[in-house]
């Protein structure tokens, strides 16, 4: 990933809160070719690794059982940004946005009562905020179906490129903007005021 120095986040816990708030990640696998999963995966405790699991028929599947190494992508809040918005005069569009590659070696989760506390953990996650979450359940012959994995965190990168190499007027103009926009840019205005806070 392109990272330049004003758009690295090396707080670690910053990043991590990214793929907590938007779990569903890109995975990719480039040996022995280019291999693309969509998968919702969540931080085992401590934060060293990632979880999740794929259908065992998935082309990612036959990647993970071998150990492969796989980089999973975390895209953030994103927004557009007018040139409009700036205070600064004869400037171009651009992009805001968050993002978090974690990399490392796949390490398979097979065995099913492993499989079935991963189940249970991703379950957990994605069903706490519900008044009548789902309780895990699953047959054996599904568990069968499918294939775990843990990615340990070997590298983690993230950007948060949110308007760090504009002025202070230019930033306000744009946080101004996005703040009065859709859900989505009043999550990377949000994103930005915070970076203001932690500044000043």
């Amino acid at each position: 990933m392109y990272l330049p120095d004003m758009f690295r986040q090396d707080d670690r816990a910053a990043a991590m809160a990214v793929v907590e708030d938007y779990p569903f990640a890109v995975v990719v696998s480039r040996d022995p070719a280019l291999e693309i999963a969509h998968v919702p995966m969540i931080a085992e405790p401590g934060g060293g690794a990632l979880l999740g699991h794929v259908a065992r028929v998935n082309p990612m599947a036959e990647r993970i059982l071998a150990g492969t190494a796989l980089t999973a992508v975390f895209t953030g809040p994103h927004a557009y940004v007018s040139p409009t918005w700036y205070a600064s005069p004869r400037m171009v569009p651009t992009w805001n946005f968050v993002v978090v590659h974690a990399s490392g070696a796949a390490e398979p989760i097979t065995e099913r009562a492993a499989l079935a506390e991963l189940v249970e953990d991703l379950a957990d996650f994605f069903e706490r905020e519900r008044d009548d979450p789902w309780i895990p359940d699953y047959p054996e012959a599904m568990l069968d179906a499918i294939v775990g994995f843990r990615l340990p965190l070997d590298r983690l990168e993230a950007k948060f490129k949110l308007s760090h190499n504009r002025g202070a007027a230019d930033r306000a103009g744009v946080i101004a903007a996005l703040g009065a926009g859709s859900e989505g840019e009043r999550a990377v205005a949000a994103m930005m005021t915070a970076g203001e806070v932690a500044r000043g």
